[in-house]
């Protein structure tokens, strides 16, 4: 060492100056300890593969076979299969790939985050799996609701013998194996001409290839399929439950529970199903709809108007939604917008047409626009029969006093649905109008035993409404709704009354017009006025 190396060694480890020896000191020691680390140990402890256990919890996640449990079990095997761990993963994973594709479209999950996954992994899976799956996934359609009718995979003719072949492949292999039970069910299930064979016809009241007990008995205990059971076999609500409750990790169960409480017309139980569901999944686009039409029908219509945009942000060709959101508008009585709405969907064309001239055509009606109205009825006629779309045009013409057009639209509305009220107490007022006395009499009562039938109904459904689930305001808001409605209810019985007692007046029987015109002051409402105004040109009542 050099004089000036040495006197620089002194300088670092050397004397020091006072109130720095022990900061000296300690830097030596820790190059020490530092230098002592850096020595070869023979007693280091072995990496520990964490590799086996990572694999099995994705192996049991799968086996749990919820969709966020499949989405650990595919994540897990990707990342093996990314550090080259375990390449006998490779057809698992893609088994579990193509389960979380057909999930997402048995519940409307879309546009999917798994539906790529399948061929993203196609060219390691067992070639048998990877063609059976592509079969299936080919022609499988997502939920109803999620997208517009029509956009989705279907069968073409010319594939109907490859498909069947497929069908009659997988189903020895369904016995045994239950990820092939659930691409034989998912294509069925979906597409129930594949059950046929050549020139079969489907047996009355069974869909083929579906019966429940076969289906049942197939791998009970797998949970996936279970799942897959319940969604495409019509499972009812007690069904639904008992597998929720045996497997809480199925969050996805509230979307069908929604469908299934919806179907029998459980409004509020409906709606909170579908909440849950769309909480756990927002990209759930049938429960988003089928939520925003459950609100619309319980009155809220600013909230359905909010779940309709909201789906229309992220779709905006969605025709069901663009429908709902048309309708709503409406009875929010903002028609200019409602008009808008409408000619958005007759500009995107193909579906719902008939629908859209309706809901124009009533718009316009809503504000006086009459003969704009006529136009968009009459450019519904080819599309659509129902008693609503005869009745408007009735309603449209007797409005423009073309009577006779009127009286025809209303005979249709009646004669295709014979509890339309409105359609009944509109043509008698045709009647009443043309001085056909004893036509229109007859007709008032109809239409008053028409809507007297419909008056157990509105009261029920305040009842309904005052025990509705529901917070306070939204509750009491939708009970004001419905009392309201009830009001109008009566109003409208008095003036059938009312106006049979004008009928049979100049029918010259004053005996039943007294008795209809005391209805009408016995319902209260404006036709008691009228009716009280009636009895003193009535003659005077015949004592016996």
């Amino acid at each position: 060492m050099s004089a000036s190396a040495a006197r620089r060694a002194m300088t670092i480890f050397g004397p020091a100056p006072a109130g720095r020896l022990r900061v000296s000191a300690w830097l030596a020691t820790a190059m020490i300890v530092a230098g002592a680390s850096c020595a070869p140990r023979s007693d280091r402890a072995a990496v520990v593969d964490v590799w086996p256990s990572r694999l099995q919890a994705a192996e049991a996640s799968v086996v749990d076979g919820c969709y966020r449990c499949l989405e650990i079990g595919l994540r897990e095997y990707e990342a093996a299969l990314a550090a080259g761990v375990d390449a006998t993963v490779a057809p698992r994973a893609y088994r579990v790939a193509v389960h979380l594709a057909v999930r997402e479209r048995l519940l409307g999950l879309f546009p999917g985050e798994y539906q790529d996954a399948p061929a993203r992994l196609a060219q390691r899976a067992l070639p048998d799996d990877r063609a059976a799956a592509a079969d299936v996934l080919g022609v499988m359609p997502w939920r109803r609701g999620t997208q517009t009718l029509g956009m989705v995979p279907s069968v073409q003719s010319a594939d109907l013998p490859r498909l069947r072949d497929r069908r009659r492949a997988l189903e020895p292999l369904a016995e045994t194996d239950a990820w092939h039970a659930m691409l034989l069910l998912a294509l069925v299930g979906t597409n129930p001409i594949l059950g046929l064979g050549d020139g079969e016809r489907p047996p009355r009241g069974v869909q083929p290839g579906l019966d429940r007990d076969t289906w049942w008995r197939r791998h009970p205990d797998d949970a996936a399929l279970s799942f897959t059971r319940l969604t495409l076999l019509r499972a009812s609500l007690d069904e639904l439950a008992g597998f929720r409750e045996m497997h809480p990790a199925f969050v996805e169960t509230d979307a069908i529970t929604g469908e299934g409480e919806l179907a029998r017309g459980r409004l509020v139980s409906a709606d909170e199903a579908f909440a849950r569901a769309l909480e756990a999944f927002p990209g759930l686009v049938p429960a988003l709809a089928l939520r925003a039409d459950i609100r619309q029908r319980m009155e809220d219509q600013a909230v359905a108007l909010g779940l309709y945009d909201r789906l229309l942000e992220r779709f905006p060709e969605h025709r069901e939604a663009l429908l709902g959101r048309v309708k709503t508008l409406g009875f929010l009585a903002r028609h200019d917008d409602a008009i808008a709405a409408v000619d958005r969907m007759l500009a995107l064309g193909t579906w719902y047409l008939g629908e859209a001239h309706y809901w124009k055509a009533w718009n316009l009606f809503s504000l006086g626009r009459l003969d704009d109205s006529r136009v968009s009825v009459d450019a519904a006629r080819p599309l659509m029969v129902n008693a609503d779309l005869s009745y408007l045009g009735g309603a449209i013409a007797f409005r423009q006093q073309r009577l006779d057009d009127a009286h025809r639209d209303f005979d249709t509305a009646v004669e295709l649905e014979s509890r339309h009220c409105e359609a009944h107490f509109d043509r008698a007022a045709v009647d009443l109008t043309r001085g056909a006395w004893p036509v229109a009499s007859a007709g008032f009562d109809e239409a008053f035993e028409c809507l007297d039938a419909r008056t157990p109904t509105l009261e029920r459904r305040i009842a309904d409404a005052r025990e509705a689930r529901l917070a306070d305001d939204v509750r009491a808001a939708l009970v004001a709704r419905r009392e309201q409605a009830l009001r109008d209810h009566h109003a409208q019985l008095g003036w059938a009354r009312y106006n049979a007692g004008v009928a049979y007046a100049n029918s010259g029987k004053p005996a039943e017009a007294r008795a209809r015109a005391d209805e009408a002051i016995t319902i209260g409402g404006p036709a008691a006025s009228a009716a009280q105004r009636l009895l003193p040109q009535l003659p005077p009542a015949q004592l016996d």
